[in-house]
């Protein structure tokens, strides 16, 4: 059994390091019993972003046949989010203001573009439907950016999506998720040079590409942390193996190397509505 901790806190970075240990203990646990039991009957709080990293694992186990089994929190608040946004498994029915949990996978041998495209269509439709008007363009690019870094770079067999509009408190949560190489990998796959992972984020965001005439993520993550911290007024983070980056609007920007590596790379915006319609091109130019 691996207990649900995480602290009751609305900032992501802590949250998401949180998980990042409790998905090492369930890779430990999964060296010892073929059943998994996923205890959040003390959970308190838990953000988007959170929900986004524990489904994946949740859905990654059992599709390598373990049994995969929950305590649902005590809590009556917390477990009717975490119903609403479809966990643990994920693919929940979309409703006005969000896109629940989505898993998306492909073949070794499969080409990525088309299962993107074909996930992202459900997003952008309830998105288009149901979001401020004003703030369409630039969760459209966004998203854009991020899957169009998973499809060409990652070289996944899982990702995963999740987008929410909380009308109430009036800003927008994104989450990205992918099984890929990360960036950090990338870099070595391709022989440039960085001094650790946190390193590898930085030269990312900075645009350094592994091929001569193309980019990583750098164009994708820089423009896109741009236009959320200075056009959105939200924070960036971005989680590749060992290395955490954030960039939270009014804070100085700063990075962490955790102890236990994540498999994958996790992109997560939170930004504001804004009073007025948004210009994204100032941004992204």
């Amino acid at each position: 059994m691996v207990k649900v901790d995480l602290p009751s806190s609305d900032n992501p970075k802590k949250q998401i390091e949180g998980c990042v240990e409790i998905i090492e203990e369930l890779n430990n646990e999964c060296s010892k019993n073929n059943e998994i039991v996923l205890d959040l009957s003390e959970l308190k709080w838990i953000l988007s972003c959170s929900a986004l990293l524990l489904s994946s694992k949740m859905v990654e186990l059992k599709n390598k046949g373990y049994k995969i089994s929950i305590i649902h929190p005590k809590d009556i608040n917390v477990a009717s989010y975490l119903d609403k946004l479809g966990f643990p498994l994920g693919g929940g029915k979309s409703k006005s203001t969000f896109m629940p949990i989505h898993h998306f996978f492909r073949k070794e041998v499969e080409n990525s573009k088309g299962i993107i495209e074909s996930e992202m269509e459900e997003v952008f439709k309830v998105i288009q439907q149901n979001f401020p008007k004003g703030l369409i363009n630039g969760i459209f690019y966004l998203l854009a950016e991020m899957v169009d870094n998973i499809d060409q770079h990652s070289k996944f067999t899982q990702g995963s999506v999740m987008v929410q509009f909380y009308n109430k408190k009036g800003h927008i949560d994104i989450g990205i998720l992918d099984n890929g190489i990360t960036i950090p990998g990338a870099y070595e796959k391709n022989k440039i040079e960085f001094e650790n992972d946190c390193d590898a984020l930085y030269k990312a965001l900075e645009g350094i590409s592994t091929k001569v005439g193309e980019t990583l993520r750098g164009k994708g993550l820089g423009t896109s942390k741009k236009l959320v911290n200075e056009g959105l007024k939200g924070d960036f983070y971005i989680l590749s193996r060992n290395g955490l980056f954030w960039a939270e609007h009014g804070v100085k920007s700063g990075s962490k190397l955790l102890k236990t590596p994540l498999n994958g790379t996790l992109v997560c915006m939170r930004f504001e509505v804004p009073q007025k319609e948004l210009n994204i091109y100032p941004y992204i130019e």
